[in-house]
């Protein structure tokens, strides 16, 4: 029997004071005193068995009962939302889906614990010695830079260096300025990272700057991690 068919057949006094619940739906119509639960929580003017169950789909609420019989209080229990947090829940990834996951979601790392790194992809084409901005006063949260590190795209050589800072206001280097060699293919890494220099404050700016030759094509990867 369905819940809609429960709320025509049964009425607030029609539920014992024993026994199981009775599971109603409320959505108005001509289902008596019940059609007014569309916007506010349950009517407690009669007797309900105590854990009884009260389904709204005017207002997409669940109620229970968690007074007694003859003093019936309902709380509810559920709301139906566009969208949904779960707390302390279990996904498993292979039958579920999870969506839009970025560095947003993931924790500071302090120090003596483990986090998750995050990594920051740059396109670098035919670059000269002005630089391109990474973030411009909009790192969406305080990071530090652990490595760096790019993959020639072409057979166009260069220099390249991550800055903190912005093109028109750059900061001191993070990194040596790594030689990126004239070979399609080839991955060049920093060999040192500057620790006086290598955190960017929320709403920051990090930017790549590259040498005068104005020819080299890299991807530029920026391993990085958030810290409080």
């Amino acid at each position: 029997m369905s819940a809609r068919t429960l709320a025509r057949e049964y009425t607030q006094g029609d539920f014992p004071a024993t026994g199981y619940g009775k599971v109603v739906e409320a959505a108005g119509g001509t289902t008596g005193a019940l059609s007014a639960w569309g916007i506010t929580t349950p009517s407690t003017a009669s007797t309900y068995a105590p854990a009884c169950i009260l389904q709204d789909t005017v207002a997409k609420l669940v109620y229970v009962n968690t007074g007694t019989y003859a003093s019936p209080s309902f709380d509810a229990i559920s709301t139906i939302a566009a969208t949904q947090t779960l707390t302390n829940k279990t996904l498993d990834a292979d039958s579920n889906t999870v969506s839009n996951i970025n560095a947003d979601e993931l924790d500071p790392v302090a120090n003596a614990t483990y986090g998750v790194p995050f990594c920051i992809r740059m396109t670098v084409t035919n670059q000269n010695a002005t630089g391109i901005d990474i973030f411009t006063d909009n790192a969406p949260f305080k990071f530090r830079v652990l490595d760096a590190w790019s993959v020639n795209t072409s057979a166009s050589g260069g220099t390249w260096a991550v800055h903190k800072g912005k093109v028109g206001a750059l900061g001191n280097a993070i990194t040596d300025v790594v030689t990126a060699a004239a070979s399609d293919t080839d991955i060049d890494r920093a060999t040192t990272i500057d620790d006086a220099e290598h955190e960017i404050a929320a709403s920051g700016s990090l930017a790549v700057v590259a040498d005068a030759g104005g020819a080299m094509d890299i991807e530029l990867y920026v391993l990085c991690m958030r810290v409080d």
